[in-house]
């Protein structure tokens, strides 16, 4: 499915609405991933999880 000429934000929010499952990639979510429902993501390279408090968005990510 693609999203031209969708605004950003509403590509991120669609997106996350459709997972509730955590997160998982290599590296930090920072800038890149942007949070579904679950606001965690678990970097697998160095087991760190983080957590997001505004779903959509790409910033904000904090290791706990």
């Amino acid at each position: 499915m693609g999203f031209t000429g969708w605004p950003d934000a509403m590509v991120s929010d669609y997106i996350s609405r459709g997972a509730d499952y955590m997160l998982v990639g290599s590296g930090s979510p920072e800038g890149v991933q942007p949070a579904n429902r679950t606001r965690q993501y678990l970097d697998t390279s160095t087991t760190q999880l983080y957590v997001n408090p505004v779903i959509g968005s790409r910033t904000g990510w904090v290791a706990v």
